[in-house]
């Protein structure tokens, strides 16, 4: 009996540290972190909900801390059934003439799923990952002051709702009168592509790419003009963290 509690004990924790979640400074899995690089300084402190209080880590946002095992659990994704991950951000790493388009959101981070899990990363550090299939802080990241949110999420914010069509393309309904765009994506995929990511690096399976069209078509620098909401109220995986996200388009200044 005790051997088989230490064996479902193991299970549990393997499908812990393995499934597609924000990582810790340990590797382990968490449902959120909030992590601030100090100016001038490879330094940062942490946040998490097993912390009461704001810690100086003592690793290096360089090293193996929970960036690092964050993406690195991103990345290994790569070529797995019924996966994608993404990485945007509007200064691509090696590409300064891409870099400084402005038909782009002014905006960084990225995000991974699997069937049951994912992560969303929001940051604002230039040129991350410089290397596309490993964790890599870029260099030029040190003078300034940089933050970092990653959150678990439950997959089922890639669903699409009611008919699937492509991101460039939509189903026109009216009500009362008022042409309305309706969006096949809920929250994550509406939110990203209303302000336009520039993706620079991605993976998205074979029987994703005919499951999820808009997820690939936003991968491809497809955008929504259009869409009911831009603001939405989420929770965490383990509800742990609620939140409300909203997203603008470059059409933000001129009443929309």
């Amino acid at each position: 009996m005790f051997l088989l509690l230490l064996i479902l004990v193991y299970f549990a924790s393997a499908s812990s540290a393995n499934s597609v979640s924000c990582k810790d400074e340990r590797g382990n899995s968490v449902d959120w972190f909030i992590a601030y690089k100090l100016p001038a300084s490879f330094k940062y402190v942490y946040l998490s909900p097993d912390l009461d209080d704001w810690k100086l880590s003592n690793k290096s946002v360089t090293s193996d801390g929970a960036m690092f095992h964050t993406y690195e659990a991103m990345f290994k994704l790569k070529n797995s059934d019924s996966a994608m991950y993404g990485m945007y951000n509007d200064e691509v790493p090696g590409n300064e003439t891409r870099a400084n388009g402005s038909s782009w959101g002014h905006m960084k981070g990225a995000l991974a799923f699997d069937q049951l899990s994912g992560l969303w990363v929001i940051h604002s550090i230039p040129k991350l990952s410089e290397d596309m299939n490993h964790y890599r802080y870029p260099s030029s990241g040190k003078t300034y002051g940089q933050h970092v949110l990653c959150i678990t999420l439950n997959s089922s914010y890639l669903q699409p709702v009611g008919r699937t069509k492509t991101l460039n393309n939509f189903y026109m309904v009216n009500i009362i009168g008022i042409s309305l765009f309706v969006s096949t994506l809920q929250f994550l995929v509406e939110q990203l592509s209303t302000a336009k990511p520039q993706f620079f690096s991605s993976y998205i399976s074979n029987d994703w790419k005919t499951r999820y069209p808009d997820i690939l078509a936003l991968f491809q620098g497809g955008h929504l003009t259009r869409v009911n909401n831009r603001t939405h109220s989420f929770e965490t995986l383990n509800g742990r963290l609620q939140m409300r996200h909203f997203s603008k388009s470059t059409h933000f200044n001129n009443g929309e």
